[in-house]
């Protein structure tokens, strides 16, 4: 019998299995993604105030870094050896004045509505980066 869904893939979380390129990235792939603007744009709340923008000019006027990273997916699939450019999270966040943590956590939004909770130390990390580019 022909295994499809190997059980353990070396160099892989268990029960992963390997692809060759990055799918587009959904939970609903029979929805068109969302609309994006054209020039990107974070904005930073603290208890639903805004306190800060990083635009896409602030985002261009800092140093561009390349990480090389694996992405795992919960659904069982996985991308080894993507290369991801962007700027250093806590660099992008530096660069409208926020230094120290307005909270404990950071949560991310995303343009599908999508969001994602983070402590403000794992966020602020040498190896996140805002990234613009796979």
């Amino acid at each position: 019998m022909t295994r499809h869904w190997p059980r353990r893939v070396d160099g892989l979380p268990p029960g992963q299995r390997l692809l060759k390129e990055m799918p587009r990235f959904t939970d609903q792939p029979h929805l068109p993604p969302p609309e994006m603007p054209v020039e990107p744009r974070l904005e930073i709340k603290n208890e639903g105030e805004p306190i800060a923008v990083v635009t896409g000019a602030d985002l261009r006027a800092l140093q561009p870094r390349d990480c090389r990273a694996d992405f795992h997916c919960v659904t069982t699939w996985s991308v080894t050896g993507l290369i991801w450019t962007g700027v250093p999270l806590r660099e992008a966040l530096a660069s409208v004045g926020i230094n120290e943590a307005p909270a404990p956590y950071l949560v991310a939004r995303a343009g599908d509505r999508r969001k994602a909770a983070f402590i403000w130390e794992d966020a602020i990390a040498d190896n996140v980066i805002l990234a613009t580019h796979l």
